[in-house]
């Protein structure tokens, strides 16, 4: 609620729920419904990272993001189908869906950078310690399996975490201190007792 109240977008009611899976990982849906795996909760510490998870959920809501893309992906099916029939050959498939993907991979980097910008901003306004956006990512860094392969990265869907890692501390870096930043520890440590095993 506190990171709402201080969003670009107030024209939708957000939906946050708990998945149980032992995922580290978070996710959006279009119309604000925002869900955290208890992986992910597991492996946070206080309030000030849990608003920076959601927070980042929030800047993809407000910005967009998944509205854009299911548009853009039912336009880019309509062309693939005029382009190569409604029966493509396995080639002629396989070379469409390739173009395709990399170019909405390409497009979610973008929107990772755009949902941080905004996650960042929206928990500063919020009061939340602005180093829990820069601890979550110390934390997503250090859960990554070795460096990735060229093709890996080419392909992933999120930009390197180091990267993301860089320009939070650089926003943050450029941000007026808080007074009395928000980080609840000990308040959230009651909320991790009760997480399902």
């Amino acid at each position: 609620e506190r990171i709402v109240k201080h969003c670009d977008r107030q024209d939708i009611a957000y939906h946050f729920a708990v998945i149980k899976k032992d995922e580290i990982n978070a996710f959006a849906l279009p119309g604000g419904y925002i869900y955290v795996y208890t992986g992910l909760m597991k492996d946070i510490d206080d309030e000030s990272e849990l608003a920076a998870v959601l927070a980042h959920e929030v800047g993809h809501v407000t910005a967009r993001h998944a509205a854009k893309k299911l548009s853009t992906l039912y336009t880019v099916q309509a062309i693939q189908n005029a382009v190569i029939g409604e029966n493509p050959g396995f080639f002629a498939k396989i070379f469409a869906e390739a173009t395709t993907t990399g170019g909405f991979l390409a497009y979610s980097r973008q929107d990772e950078y755009e949902a941080d910008q905004l996650g960042q901003k929206f928990m500063y306004a919020a009061g939340y310690d602005p180093d829990g956006m820069i601890n979550l990512m110390g934390k997503l860094k250090s859960v990554e399996s070795g460096a990735p392969s060229k093709l890996e990265m080419m392909l992933a869907t999120h930009p390197p975490t180091s990267e993301r890692l860089s320009r939070i501390q650089a926003m943050v870096a450029a941000e007026p201190k808080l007074s009395s930043p928000v980080r609840n520890q000990a308040a959230y440590a009651k909320i991790k007792a009760v997480l399902p095993k």
